[in-house]
């Protein structure tokens, strides 16, 4: 009776040191991987971005005031004000201009930006070539291996066409690094969390893109994506995503019909590699 409790007891203390040893280690990557997407965010230019694009359209404010007989004078207030608003853009602008500066110096070829609201996306993009279509699955910005990569354009895509498709790693559960949490965006809860989009581009105003619908498809289903298409295309190959979709906004139709520009974010369902399937997130404008 003795030595089966003594075995019992070496068991347990056995089964505990593990279970303290995976906690620690699940703790610790985790802490790992909240400080590179604190390091990354830190960066993103997407608030001085903001800052200048709900500005902007004001800037460009004539401060004419029309008077009774039809003709027009400068009004001095309203010069001042449009003054007073042309510099708060200049500022803006420049501050947008550094954070671009910051971005770019840690991520040699920067192609874009990328936040998706609800959720903890908010990522440089980089642009993958003919030559190395999957580069950034296993490189960072300097060339160097790693395993978390970066989300990357499709080589067959760009940063300004009507369909710019991207991908990203899925790093596991609790991960808030490259598209992981989109991972389950093709569940109508989770779909239903996501904000819009807002993809920024290097010299080029910010676009903000709205979620259409997500679909779950199989690691191998290619057939899905499309290239080169036309503004006038956007529509019909939309519709036929929307046929495939799983989860899907309430006038997703109307949407898809009335679209230009198409933004696609696809990662792996899950963290285990390789993964079988892939959470396909469409938003747009």
């Amino acid at each position: 009776m003795v030595r089966a409790r003594r075995k019992a007891t070496w068991a347990t203390r056995l089964f505990g040191f593990m279970a303290l040893a995976c906690f620690g280690g699940a703790a610790l990557l985790w802490g790992c991987s909240q400080a590179r997407y604190t390091s990354e965010t830190s960066v993103a230019p997407m608030a001085a971005l903001a800052e200048v694009d709900d500005a902007f359209p004001d800037s460009f404010s004539s401060g004419d005031v029309a008077l009774p007989d039809g003709t027009t004078r400068r009004s001095a207030t309203a010069s001042g004000a449009g003054d007073g608003n042309a510099r708060s853009v200049a500022a803006a602008s420049e501050r947008a201009r550094q954070s671009w500066q910051r971005a770019e110096a840690l991520y040699p070829g920067l192609a874009a930006w990328v936040v998706v609201g609800g959720t903890a996306v908010s990522s440089p993009v980089m642009q993958a070539s003919g030559n190395a279509p999957n580069y950034y699955l296993t490189h960072n910005a300097w060339g160097y291996r790693d395993s978390t990569g970066l989300p990357y354009l499709d080589a067959r895509s760009s940063a300004m066409e009507p369909v710019r498709i991207l991908y990203g790693h899925n790093l596991g559960w609790g991960s808030s690094e490259r598209l992981s949490p989109l991972a389950d965006a093709w569940q109508e809860d989770a779909f239903a969390q996501l904000g819009d989009a807002t993809w920024a581009v290097p010299g080029e105003r910010s676009e903000r893109f709205v979620p259409l619908c997500a679909l779950k498809v199989a690691s191998t289903d290619s057939g899905l994506l499309s290239f080169d298409l036309s503004e006038d295309e956007v529509p019909a190959w939309l519709g036929v995503l929307l046929g495939k979709a799983n989860a899907r906004v309430s006038d997703a139709a109307a949407l898809a019909k009335g679209a230009s520009d198409a933004l696609v974010l696809i990662t792996c369902t899950n963290g285990v590699h390789p993964a079988n399937d892939r959470s396909v997130v469409v938003f747009v404008r």
